[in-house]
């Protein structure tokens, strides 16, 4: 048996304690539920509207508030290691490994690894892997980096961190390679290539030299720094020639379409369609200025959490422009997705508790041909209909006071299931009690015959 496997009696153990914890997560997130519930819908009753972003407004001073308007910055936000920079609220280098993958396949009692390569984001801790020899991930030779601006604003108003963070539509930066090699290390410099709207890093490189026929010159000091151009930084060659420069500093994955998009390899030997363990994906992409839509707390010409009178906090951005009424249809349609998450995880939670209590049975007839099979199908039937009356009944007595049509449905709906639950029990009993308990009894024609 695996080291990792537990053994039947402990899993049962943890059964037991599963079941009612998952019990409790659905209580938890029901009263979350309701409790944000009524938070929105006093929102939705005293939120006022700024109309005219170039105007503070103290009267709204310390309330609730909805506006919208063009979120801008000043200057640009630049990458430390590569140069790479653009006029954004939020710049991020996004880095994948080429590293190995451990897969787990339990079959009975037995557990069998297999470890495959692929592309993933951060590095994937191999030591822990049951077989860590031949499958060693080394660490990357450049980390994730983000920056949000320092000052972002809405006319008169400034965006605090938590709502600047809040505007999400990140776009592809376009980058320059000649510009990222006079920047960063020549050792560095001679592993990277352009691979489409991304950099592919040859950590596996061999330190072969490359002539200088074939490869510019690397040395940053041999070469005059170019001015950096930002509000080209994401601009597509389309938007450049079409549009004003401050209005297009956001590609499009077009971009991948670029002159950039054949390899520029430093030597002859790096093949981004060739990865090894180690090798990195780099890509950089940035949230732009543009219009953007917020309820919060006006605190003077920024914002903070506003809290309703049951303590719900509202502080919430949307990219784009949206009425108020928009606005709370969106935190409402948060809150409900949120909720159905939770409720699914709840089920699945209490699944699992119930097969891991029969862990036992399940061991003991494992071995037993078609008997195995039957009681595991059984256990997965009995784990399903427990799973449903404990959530559905925890969620129907969480609602009761807040909506009783719903919850005595609900509750109808885990009393039919129980009694659907006992009713078959029944009837197996009543089955065996038939095949085992009743005299045979002999009838004139049966002797005769």
């Amino acid at each position: 048996m695996s080291r990792r496997q537990l053994n039947p009696f402990v899993a049962a153990l943890f059964g037991l304690l599963l079941v009612p914890g998952s019990m409790v997560l659905q209580a938890w997130n029901e009263y979350r539920t309701i409790h944000r519930t009524r938070g929105l819908n006093e929102a939705a009753e005293i939120v006022e509207t700024i109309d005219d972003v170039q105007t503070v407004r103290d009267d709204l001073d310390k309330k609730l508030v909805h506006m919208t308007g063009e979120a801008k910055v000043e200057g640009v936000l630049r990458d430390p290691d590569f140069g790479v920079e653009a006029p954004a609220i939020h710049l991020r280098r996004v880095v994948m490994m080429y590293q190995w993958e451990e897969d787990e396949d339990r079959h009975d009692n037995h557990t069998t690894y297999s470890y495959r390569e692929g592309w993933h984001e951060g590095r994937i801790d191999s030591d822990h892997f049951e077989r860590r020899s031949g499958h060693q991930n080394p660490e990357p030779a450049f980390a994730p980096w983000e920056k949000l601006a320092d000052n972002v604003t809405v006319g008169q108003y400034r965006l605090n961190k938590t709502l600047a963070k809040q505007k999400s539509d990140a776009k592809p930066v376009r980058f320059d390679l000649d510009q990222i090699k006079q920047s960063i290390n020549p050792t560095h410099a001679q592993r990277l290539v352009a691979n489409g709207d991304q950099l592919f890093y040859a950590a596996s490189l061999d330190e072969t030299p490359v002539s200088d026929a074939t490869s510019p010159s690397i040395n940053p000091q041999s070469t005059p720094q170019p001015e950096p151009n930002a509000a080209n930084a994401f601009a597509t060659t389309s938007a450049v020639e079409s549009e004003d420069l401050a209005n297009t500093a956001l590609a499009d994955t077009d971009v991948a379409q670029s002159d950039q998009s054949q390899p520029q390899a430093f030597a002859s030997n790096i093949n981004p369609k060739s990865p090894k363990i180690g090798d990195l994906r780099i890509h950089f992409e940035a949230v732009p200025q543009g219009p953007v839509s917020l309820i919060a707390g006006l605190q003077g010409n920024t914002f903070a959490a506003y809290q309703t009178s049951n303590g719900e906090p509202m502080e919430r951005l949307y990219a784009g422009t949206l009425t108020a009424f928009q606005v709370v249809a969106n935190l409402r349609s948060e809150n409900s997705m949120m909720a159905w998450m939770l409720r699914g995880l709840g089920f699945v939670l209490c699944f699992v508790g119930v097969t891991m209590i029969f862990s036992p049975a399940q061991a003991l007839f494992r071995w037993i041909p078609l008997v195995g099979d039957i009681t595991g199908a059984l256990i997965g039937l009995v784990a399903v209909g427990v799973a449903l009356l404990c959530g559905l009944t925890t969620i129907a007595v969480s609602w009761v006071a807040v909506r009783p049509v719903f919850a005595i449905g609900l509750l109808a709906i885990a009393a039919g299931i129980a009694y659907l639950l006992r009713r078959k029990q029944k009837q197996v009993d009543h089955s065996h009690h038939m095949n085992h308990d009743e005299p045979i009894i002999l009838t004139e024609d049966a002797i005769i015959s």
